[in-house]
């Protein structure tokens, strides 16, 4: 099992749609579809069901995301104190903001980060409450 079918895995749960998150990710449909069947294949069970109406996570799935989630997290927090270590003041920050915040106060914040910290990777999500609660109970 790998890392990369893990966020596949996640990342699919997050949006709810394999075409999403194969954008998201930038994969094609195909890759991020026959990602999550090796993966279920490597676990020996399904971890989504598809039909016409769309998909919906397993029991197992359900079961099984957080610890995903937690081993993507502790992934990045491994690369993040390897670059500490270094002096390398890089990673990734992950921001949920709303819509009338992103708009008006984020432009400014991001183009200081972008001059203090150059090798930091700003990733946004916009959303309501309910959203931004949703993304960072998932990791």
């Amino acid at each position: 099992m790998s890392l990369i079918k893990y966020q596949i895995f996640s990342t699919v749960m997050m949006l709810k749609s394999f075409t999403k998150a194969a954008c998201q990710l930038g994969l094609t449909q195909s890759a991020v579809s026959h990602a999550v069947s090796s993966l279920e294949h490597d676990l020996g069970f399904a971890l989504i069901n598809r039909d016409r109406s769309g998909i919906t996570v397993t029991r197992e799935g359900r079961i099984l995301l957080p610890s995903i989630n937690a081993v993507l997290q502790m992934d990045k927090n491994v690369h993040q104190e390897a670059s500490a270590i270094l002096g390398i003041k890089k990673g990734v920050v992950t921001v949920g903001v709303f819509n009338s915040i992103s708009r008006h106060l984020l432009p400014k914040i991001i183009h200081e980060m972008d001059q203090r910290y150059p090798l930091v990777q700003v990733r946004l999500y916009e959303g309501n409450y309910e959203t931004i609660e949703q993304r960072l109970t998932r990791g």
